[in-house]
């Protein structure tokens, strides 16, 4: 079984999460390859063909979230809300960057949407706010605020938590998969491949603000002047 995984931080991912047997990496990065043909796809409306290109690419990498993503907005557009369901539900533990994460709570907001659930949505798609703003979250709160035919109420994020922990909605990262890029992190340090190291650290850092992930960042900001294998 062949792979196209190459970064270490995903790699860890796939061998806890996925990895049922022996494998390889691909000589070929495929599903980065599989991934544009989607996306040139679903830029031209062709939103079953870029789903098509997306499960491919999902197969050869299925721990990217952009792939992930691929998949959800091309089942938006085929209104299939239990696919959509199961792939936000799978795709939180590989949300490993603020626009991932908010990407997931405005997935998250649009099922609620669609099930006639607006306030909850409303929250989610504040949250995601909160998490990274961005001109694709107001566009889709201008969307919401039509469809209830009001102005979207301004919430305290104590109360925007509250609601998320109510619907039994995790309301940051996956403590899991940020523990598993912590140790790539160790591991790419100790092969000498900074880079990678320093990649897995600014992640963790940038979702948890954690002063020890902080030291270990400045540790390998130190060394890397010795040289990046990778």
């Amino acid at each position: 079984m062949e792979v196209s995984i190459y970064h270490i931080g995903e790699l860890y991912l796939y061998d806890y999460y996925c990895n049922e047997g022996e494998y390889e990496l691909s000589s070929m990065d495929k599903a980065s390859e599989y991934f544009e043909k989607g996306r040139a796809l679903e830029g031209k409306e062709d939103y079953a063909g870029a789903l098509m290109e997306y499960k491919s690419a999902h197969e050869e990498n299925p721990v990217r979230y952009d792939i992930y993503s691929g998949m959800i907005r091309c089942y938006k557009h085929a209104e299939n809300l239990d696919e959509i369901e199961r792939l936000a539900e799978e795709s939180y533990k590989f949300a490993c960057t603020r626009s991932e994460l908010a990407d997931y709570y405005r997935n998250r907001a649009f099922l609620y949407l669609q099930r006639y659930k607006p306030d909850t949505a409303a929250a989610l798609y504040s949250y995601s706010r909160l998490i990274c703003d961005s001109e694709l979250a107001k566009s889709e709160i201008r969307y919401l605020e039509k469809a209830m035919g009001r102005k979207m109420e301004e919430k305290d994020p104590a109360v925007l938590l509250k609601i998320l922990e109510e619907e039994g909605i995790p309301t940051a990262a996956d403590n899991v998969s940020l523990a598993l890029l912590v140790k790539a992190a160790d591991e790419a340090a100790e092969k000498g491949a900074y880079g990678q190291a320093l990649d897995c650290l600014e992640m963790v850092y940038d979702l948890t603000e954690d002063e020890g992930v902080m030291a270990k960042m400045e540790t390998v900001k130190a060394r890397m002047g010795t040289g990046d294998k990778v």
